[in-house]
């Protein structure tokens, strides 16, 4: 039966050891893999040029696809932008000197009132003037609040371009008017995976450009090799993050896709401040790390488009917040308490990206190993029906009330193939929709049945039904049956000796990114594992977290992402001079490749095809 107990309870001993007045049960559990989606078929299109014409190709700016941007202040001083120029590192501040920026809008709204000053010194008068009854009310007294504030910022100099860290708001920034759309890491902020799917995911919806500022502070403390310190007590060598983080950060946002990354406060942590005899600005450890990776851009200028099948679709007055310093429990909008269908996307994100929403301390969670990938973008409820059809899942989540054709739109996106994965909460408004459409399916669940799939129209498409209302217990399983389905890449990777890491049945403990470009596929893997750093210490590196990675081609997915029979013939890693890892010759075996990760590790691999 498809449907049956997930955890079988076998009582293999239970010994009664009398000692009064002490008794002592001992049982033995046997987990019992259960499978849900045997037989499901993902209609799947990831050639390059279907792709390339989907929705997922977004603006760049300025004609430009990527740029790295050394921030340094406007007008940058003249020593820097000749040295940012002279090392090949990109730009200097093109943002503020033409557009409206507005950093961190979504903490300056809840947290800066009364004419307090942010980091920039722009006086805020955030917060609600009542503590609102609804999400509704939250949602529209924020917009014309930021509308507002945003009309009388830089003289209202468009394009107008919002970035945000602690509330992941990137498609309120869209809905408001942002010609861009951004997210700040770095800091104390959480989850910067997270950031990212949202991130993406509403430049898709859409069609913005999107890009990363990583803020070099952490905690009042900021990254600095100048002598004397260039914020005093504040700056230090080992103060701030740690090089690692810096470093897996910017390869994880170009492989994600951003079409700008930022290194807030650059101009004083790349170099030291004394120039050499022509003017040159000396490189510091961190400007180091700024260097190699724009030169890496550069060279690697084709990384592809990035691949995520699966849509993440969510109410559109989520408000989502996680779990900030000082709140043991999360708020939407910062105000309301969280309801059972909030807590519902919180647990599903944090399956996906484990600790996501929490703030962690020493960098731990901020950049996690997952069993899944990065591989979802998140969508609201009002994405169009070409933005829906771009993604062979959607998933739904959250407390979604359907609105105009939302629901439509829904059944339209099965009916031409799509997979939707659908909760019990929301069988009754798609039943509706059925019936308008004229199907006699009906979505329910029998008693005991926890997970079903539900064939719909004659293009192959799908419903997965799984209850109870709001639930995520099975989600885990789920998604590790539906990776192989979807995935370009068979990876798995060793278990350091005393890990609690592992998802029960899934072979991967790595961050993996997967871009798709004309030359076959790129796998970025990211150990994040094994680096920790305080604010105001050293990192510690634990060199038992090294993983060993093994990687191989999804034989079955990859028949269906190219639209005429290919081979591969080469695999190279980006991340160690273009070095080939392996290359076909007559009677080859299938190609295997095995890499040993350390902490803070990355590889970068192209697997190329003709």
């Amino acid at each position: 039966m498809r449907n049956r107990v997930d955890m079988i309870l076998a009582i293999g001993a239970v010994v009664l050891v009398m000692q009064a007045p002490m008794l002592s049960l001992y049982y033995h559990f046997q987990f019992v893999e259960t499978r849900y989606l045997d037989g499901l078929a993902i209609k799947l299109n990831a050639d390059f040029a279907a792709l390339n014409e989907s929705r997922w190709i977004v603006p760049d700016f300025k004609g430009i696809d990527f740029v790295f941007e050394v921030e340094s202040g406007y007008p940058a001083p003249v020593n820097v932008t000749y040295s940012v120029n002279n090392y090949t590192m990109g730009t200097t501040d093109w943002f503020k000197a033409n557009s409206t920026s507005w950093g961190e809008w979504g903490y300056s709204f809840h947290h800066l009132t009364g004419g307090q000053l942010d980091g920039s010194g722009v006086a805020h008068y955030g917060g609600y003037p009542m503590p609102p009854a609804t999400k509704w009310e939250a949602y529209t007294y924020m917009r014309n609040h930021v509308i507002n504030f945003t009309e009388h910022l830089n003289g209202n100099l468009r394009p107008w371009i919002f970035f945000n860290g602690h509330y992941p708001y990137h498609h309120y920034a869209a809905e408001f008017g942002a010609d861009a759309i951004g997210s700040e890491i770095g800091e104390n902020i959480d989850s910067y995976q997270l950031m990212m799917a949202f991130n993406r995911g509403a430049a898709r919806q859409y069609h913005l450009p999107w890009f990363v500022d990583f803020s070099a502070w952490m905690s009042g403390t900021i990254t600095d090799y100048n002598v004397p310190p260039t914020w005093g007590a504040s700056s230090g060598a080992n103060f701030g993050h740690s090089l690692s983080l810096f470093q897996r950060s910017y390869y994880m946002a170009y492989m994600a896709g951003a079409s700008r990354v930022i290194a807030e406060g650059g101009h004083a942590n790349f170099f030291y401040h004394a120039p050499d005899p022509f003017g040159m600005l000396p490189l510091t450890p961190l400007g180091e790390v700024g260097r190699d990776f724009a030169r890496f851009a550069a060279s690697h200028a084709d990384r592809g488009i990035p691949y995520t099948p699966i849509g993440l679709l969510i109410d559109d007055l989520h408000g989502s917040s996680g779990i900030l310093p000082g709140n043991s429990h999360p708020k939407a909008f910062n105000t309301l308490p969280y309801t059972t269908a909030d807590m519902m996307t919180f647990r599903l994100m944090d399956t996906i990206f484990p600790s996501c929403w929490e703030s962690l301390s020493s960098e731990r969670g901020v950049l996690a190993n997952t069993a899944f990938g990065d591989m979802v973008d998140v969508l609201l409820q009002n994405a169009s029906a070409s933005v829906l059809a771009s993604y062979p899942v959607i998933f739904m989540s959250g407390e979604i009330v359907p609105r105009g054709n939302e629901s439509k739109r829904l059944i339209e996106y099965v009916e031409n193939g799509g997979t939707l994965f659908v909760n019990s909460a929301y069988f009754p408004f798609l039943n509706v929709a059925l019936r308008a459409r004229g199907h006699p399916e009906v979505l329910e669940l029998a008693p005991f049945q926890y997970v079903k799939i539900l064939p719909l129209g004659a293009r192959g498409g799908n419903m997965v039904l799984f209850g109870p209302d709001h639930d995520t217990s099975r989600v885990r399983g789920l998604l590790r049956e539906l990776l192989p389905l979807v995935s370009p890449f068979d990876v798995t990777t060793s278990i350091p000796t005393g890990s609690q890491e592992f998802v029960a049945g899934a072979g991967a403990s790595i961050q993996q990114l997967w871009n798709r470009n004309e030359k076959g596929w790129v796998l970025t893997l990211i150990n994040n594992d094994g680096i920790t750093k305080e604010p105001r210490e050293a990192p510690v590196i634990d060199a038992s977290k090294t993983r060993s990675v093994t990687v191989k081609m999804n034989d079955a997915f990859l028949a269906k992402s190219f639209s005429q029979a290919v081979t591969l013939q080469n695999i190279t890693n980006w991340m160690a001079g273009d070095a080939l890892l392996w290359r076909r010759i007559s009677g080859s075996m299938p190609a295997t490749i095995e890499i040993a990760l350390p902490p803070g590790g990355i590889a970068i691999l192209e697997f190329q095809f003709a």
